[in-house]
């Protein structure tokens, strides 16, 4: 059976999605192995906040945010 070409655009689309998936998984894994082993003398919060680190989440970094008086470009 021929299977048809791919186009470079379709051929690296795929490949973000691959990689995007592999990404993904790496995550769901590493979050149950901590989730398994976190130390119960960590209150939930904290757990919750590791586990938002390990993705790269940012929004429990309260440095990287500021009011609107620091930022004269924010917009209301």
């Amino acid at each position: 059976m021929d299977k048809k070409k791919l186009t470079a655009e379709q051929e690296h689309k795929k490949d973000i999605e691959e990689t995007t998936d592999l990404i993904t998984a790496e995550d769901l894994v590493e979050q149950a192995v901590y989730a398994a082993n976190a130390p119960d003398c960590c209150p939930e919060e904290e757990q919750a906040e590791n586990m938002l680190e390990m993705l790269g989440a940012n929004i429990v970094d309260e440095d990287i945010y500021h009011d609107e008086e620091e930022c004269l470009t924010m917009k209301m």
